[in-house]
């Protein structure tokens, strides 16, 4: 409990005041104080001037949990909120270590396992820098031995590579059927993946951007490959994977491709 119900406290203004040409002629820089469960939005310090400027400040007491007091900085349009007391760094506008670390990064949708046979597919979006720790982890838990990536480069592969997972560049134009030199790629790497009847279990992860057109294409010839009808290919992967396929890639694989079975030289049995 602060004396006086904090009316009398000690707070210097100087210590508050942002730069005299960000601050409205009508704006108070008084450090506001907000008595025990009232709305702390309204002790705010609102701004009433036009425009954008490159400083600003808005604070906010609480005397709930022993007077602690939360400041919302806004730095050169970056917006941070630190309790006072956090520590920075004297050249820097981000917190230190001493702040709690950030959530581990997640996939951004969930991936999906198709299986048929001895063949087990993963289809996912393209992981980020930001993000690629948690898709290795997908490729752990499905024992995923090969990556196959369809589009352009959206992340480091060293994560993947250390691993000991194996990478084939696949990439074609969104929103078209592979060509005939991405279909023998594929078929290939599914003949390496999956020999001997994959008794390991082992799976092969294949991605576009967002996992829905260019990746799904390639494990539906896949699945065509071993004898399934391409309806039943089709349905297989969009019970795993709604919105899969656009209606060009649909063309395709229903009326375009044609099975190569034990004639080709790359065919998946």
């Amino acid at each position: 409990r602060l004396p006086n119900g904090g009316r009398n406290l000690n707070i210097p203004r100087q210590s508050h005041r942002a730069p005299a040409e960000s601050v409205e002629s009508n704006a108070s820089l008084d450090l506001p104080l907000r008595a025990p469960g009232t709305d702390a939005r309204s002790a705010r310090p609102r701004s009433r001037k036009a425009g954008r400027s490159s400083w600003g400040w808005e604070a906010a007491c609480s005397l709930d949990d022993c007077c602690g007091v939360l400041l919302s900085v806004q730095v050169r349009g970056d917006h941070s909120r630190l309790p006072i007391g956090a520590s920075t760094s004297r050249n820097s506008d981000f917190p230190s270590q001493s702040q709690p670390a950030m959530a581990a990064a997640t996939v951004a949708n969930p991936v999906s396992l198709v299986v048929h046979k001895h063949m087990r597919f993963l289809i996912t979006d393209s992981p980020t820098d930001r993000n690629v720790e948690a898709y290795v982890r997908e490729y752990k838990a499905h024992h995923v031995s090969h990556l196959v990536r369809t589009c352009d480069p959206t992340y480091a592969l060293t994560r993947v590579k250390a691993e000991g997972i194996v990478v084939h560049e696949l990439a074609y134009p969104d929103g078209d059927p592979p060509p005939e030199r991405v279909i023998d790629a594929w078929l290939e790497v599914c003949n390496t993946a999956f020999k001997g009847g994959n008794k390991d279990g082992k799976a092969v992860t294949v991605h576009c951007v967002a996992g829905l057109g260019r990746a799904p294409v390639l494990v539906a010839i896949a699945l065509i490959e071993t004898g399934m009808d391409p309806g039943d290919a089709v349905a297989l992967i969009r019970e795993r994977r709604a919105s899969a396929f656009n209606r060009r890639q649909m063309s395709f694989l229903l009326d375009e491709y044609k099975r190569r079975g034990r004639r080709g030289p790359c065919a998946v049995m």
